[in-house]
């Protein structure tokens, strides 16, 4: 009888522990954020919608987030000049959903403030409204370059290069790089882009593998085949 309870204990001890790590966290850790997406509502503009995962950006947004001084509990009435939603996602472990933090972002004389659900109403200093401004509100005078979008699977990964066909599945790339090369030579030759990434942090780069799904942005490709180009950002999709 003794032994049982032992066992029912050790039992239920074991589920706990494992209906913990399969949590994902409540709370959230600026050095976890890994993509910050941003749209722009007042004034909506033809490009109001932004990815940032660059680290240099992170960076930017972890220093100024960390200057905040919040005031839980606190709503404010606005009428900024400029407003953007902002999502943060934050990455703990990789098999683990990402925490996702959404921010109403003002931009009032020059000033940035923040309201949030969790943490009510902040405001930031002259200098850092100034730096996080550059980064998330862009000059409306200023045409932003010409970029273009591919989604596909990643068939093949060098140093400072990375090939993505769209038109692949993913059932197709579970084989080792030999049997991937063969079907990339029978069925898709020619197909797809190459991506140089040389304007990708070492990061991001070194986080990529073949057969991840991937949203790559980058400038205009050329006419060769596959399609060569430069990648200006690149994330990765999870499914």
């Amino acid at each position: 009888m003794r032994q049982r309870l032992v066992c029912l204990f050790i039992s239920l001890m074991a589920l706990f522990v494992i209906g913990c790590s399969n949590k994902a966290p409540e709370e959230f850790d600026l050095d976890q954020l890994t993509r910050v997406d941003i749209r722009e509502t007042i004034p909506q503009s033809k490009t109001d919608f932004a990815i940032i995962t660059e680290e240099k950006d992170l960076d930017i947004i972890r220093k100024a987030f960390r200057e905040v001084q919040w005031e839980p509990g606190a709503m404010a009435e606005i009428q900024p000049d400029r407003k953007l939603e902002a999502t943060f996602f934050y990455t703990y472990e990789k098999n683990m959903p990402e925490r996702l933090f959404e921010y109403e972002v003002y931009l009032k004389d020059g000033i940035i403030s923040l309201q949030s659900k969790e943490e009510g109403y902040g405001k930031l200093s002259k200098a850092q409204s100034e730096k996080l401004k550059k980064l998330l509100f862009k000059n409306e005078d200023t045409e932003a370059p010409e970029s273009y979008v591919a989604e596909g699977y990643i068939v093949k990964k060098t140093e400072d290069e990375i090939r993505v066909i769209t038109e692949i599945k993913k059932e197709e790339i579970m084989g080792n790089e030999e049997q991937i090369d063969s079907l990339i030579k029978e069925k898709y030759d020619g197909k797809g882009y190459v991506f140089n990434l040389n304007k990708i942090h070492e990061r991001t780069k070194s986080s990529l593998n073949v057969g991840q799904k991937v949203v790559v942005e980058y400038d205009e490709a050329n006419l060769s085949a596959p399609s060569n180009a430069n990648a200006l950002k690149v994330r990765t999709v999870q499914e």
